[in-house]
């Protein structure tokens, strides 16, 4: 008894660091986007790129999660989700040129796309009587990610007075959840899902209307201020 509540406490550490990881890599960028446009060349829609890219890797493999989750498992998916956002993020420590930005927040959007379609569920299935409790822990460390990535990277530049460090050192923050949910997170064979998961979402309105809703809010444009 006290080895299952131990090991619900671990994972919920898991769910928090997960959470930590999947903002940071957008809200960083914002402080230090008039450095990074001098040293890498990058114009406006080029920053633009980096929220956009990203935001439509998210919506478009969205439905990738069960197919991975039906070949690996569902714990081996995020961790490997959780490397890539690493090793995305390890790169902006050396990436100097316009597009190489874009591709790092490209494959760091790829990693957060795959948990996002892949760990909400685990957390379901693995405490599903709390499992709106934990949601909002999940959510309240997804909000809380990206105000430390907000904060975090120009107290960085300022302390070291490299941007190269202020995005790249986040890594740090995928690698230890990496390492905590190869721990905490339970071990499962891989599953097959019942029935065809893209159509059974299709086919509730619901799914519709917040794929407009959502839709909207990203496609709505910011009015410049005078």
């Amino acid at each position: 008894m006290q080895g299952q509540y131990s090991s619900r406490w671990f994972f919920l550490i898991a769910v928090a660091a997960i959470g930590l990881n999947l903002r940071p890599f957008i809200t960083s960028v914002g402080p230090l986007a008039e450095t990074i446009r001098a040293a890498t060349g990058l114009g406006s829609h080029g920053l633009a790129m980096l929220t956009f890219v990203p935001m439509l890797l998210m919506g478009c493999f969205a439905f990738l999660g069960p197919a991975l989750q039906r070949l690996a498992g569902a714990r081996p998916s995020v961790v490997f989700a959780l490397a890539v956002i690493t090793f995305g993020t390890l790169l902006r420590y050396f990436v100097s040129s316009a597009w190489a930005m874009v591709g790092t927040a490209a494959l760091i959007g790829f990693g957060v796309a795959i948990v996002q379609a892949i760990f909400p569920g685990m957390i379901k299935r693995e405490l599903p009587h709390r499992a709106g409790p934990i949601m909002g822990l999940y959510s309240a460390t997804l909000l809380g990610g990206g105000a430390l990535g907000a904060q975090a990277s120009p107290l960085l530049m300022e302390m070291t007075g490299s941007w190269h460090l202020g995005l790249g050192s986040l890594a740090i923050l995928g690698l230890a959840a990496a390492i905590i949910a190869w721990f905490a997170l339970p071990i499962e064979g891989p599953g097959i899902p019942e029935g065809n998961i893209v159509r059974n979402l299709l086919a509730r309105p619901r799914s519709w209307l917040l794929m407009a809703f959502f839709g909207l809010v990203i496609g709505t444009p910011q009015t410049k201020r005078q």
